[in-house]
């Protein structure tokens, strides 16, 4: 398996994004920590092979090695910032210290005293940024499934157990200081970009920072899923599954419910129910279509999101396109009720008959010879 995968992830304390709707009136007198405000995102390529073996009637089990080159990355380590509101003067102060380290094409340009004086992007060469094998990186996954009858079965699977070494386009910034921000005068238009450019130099000129090019790592955020499925006929099932992300030393868990059918011809439906993020009103649904050596397929954790921005706490959205090469898939009828704990193993496929000729022309030989 061959993939290239780019994710992008930014975590908002509660507090901030409050203070951006609702302004820092609740908040006078206090001092409020914003370390969970951390951006993040990386773009990599990775190799893959994988293999599975049925251990038994019932049990499953597989294992994949990926080999992993990382293209670019952007990740903000555990900050300390605090946010004060004064008491009587509704002054504003940021203070505290980050370290910010990535993988960039880019520049960042210092005066004599430290200070940063701008950050620009390089020209990106595309073909040396697709062949960049300097960051390299290791993953495996891991997975098991028990088969307990003909419609119960239970899975369980550890996934991106691995890191990625950094040595390329480096960047490594620390910052430490405080901003006083007092208001503006009177008249100032305070919605333009001279303004927001003004309040950012401001910024970078209140806070000592530090840039360095060493390499660095970074682990892949580790998940951990365990699910079950319960077949009531050939065209509806219903199944469960807990999904745990250990991201940034804290572990995020989620359990869906969900129903699936076949809603004839080529296409599957399911609807689905998660508690997701601490919140209980996450209602999913996803839709695939499967053609002649293709399937496309849309499905998302909370539809109502969407539709409800402000009072969502959670929302996924994944669209796929796969193009699948080999056999037909076994047919129903071909498929013993008793070997429920085989896998497939390739339909119609010549290289799966060609042990079964081999085997009956041995017990042919083996006839002749005991006539003979």
């Amino acid at each position: 398996h061959i993939a290239e995968k780019a994710h992008a992830y930014q975590t908002v304390p509660r507090e901030l994004a409050e203070m951006v709707v609702f302004g820092n009136g609740p908040y006078v007198g206090k001092t409020e920590n914003f370390r969970a405000f951390r951006p993040a995102g990386y773009y990599q390529r990775e190799y893959s092979l994988g293999v599975s073996k049925v251990l038994n009637r019932r049990w499953t089990a597989g294992a994949r090695a990926r080999l992993l080159f990382g293209k670019a990355r952007l990740v903000s380590n555990r900050s300390d910032m605090r946010f004060t509101t004064g008491e009587h003067s509704f002054d504003l102060l940021l203070e505290g210290s980050f370290n910010v380290n990535s993988s960039l094409p880019a520049t960042i340009s210092q005066d004599p005293d430290g200070n940063i004086t701008g950050i620009s992007l390089d020209e990106v060469n595309i073909q040396e940024l697709l062949l960049n094998r300097g960051n390299p990186g290791f993953a495996v996954d891991l997975g098991m499934v028990y088969r307990m009858d003909e419609r119960t079965t239970l899975s369980a699977s550890l996934l991106d157990l691995g890191l990625v070494r950094w040595r390329t386009d480096l960047n490594n910034v620390k910052g430490t200081g405080s901003f006083p921000y007092q208001g503006v005068d009177a008249g100032t238009d305070v919605i333009s970009f001279d303004f927001a450019e003004e309040i950012l130099d401001s910024i970078l000129n209140s806070f000592d920072f530090t840039v360095t090019q060493r390499p660095f790592s970074s682990t892949l955020p580790l998940q951990l899923y365990l699910g079950g499925s319960y077949r009531l006929n050939e065209r509806f099932s219903l199944g469960a599954v807990n999904r745990n992300v250990i991201f940034r030393s804290k572990v995020h868990s989620s359990v869906t419910l969900l129903a699936q059918a076949d809603l004839g011809g080529r296409l599957l439906g399911t609807a689905s129910w998660s508690y997701l993020n601490n919140s209980l009103l996450n209602i999913g649904a996803g839709i695939a279509y499967h053609g002649s050596g293709f399937q496309i397929h849309a499905v998302s954790d909370n539809l109502l999101g969407f539709f409800f921005p402000f009072d969502t706490r959670t929302v996924n959205l994944r669209v796929g396109f796969n193009l699948l090469f080999g056999c037909p898939r076994n047919k129903q009828e071909n498929l013993e009720a008793a070997a429920y704990g085989s896998l497939p193993t390739g339909g119609n496929c010549s290289w799966t008959r060609k042990p079964k000729i081999r085997e009956r022309q041995m017990q042919r030989a083996a006839r002749r010879q005991n006539r003979n």
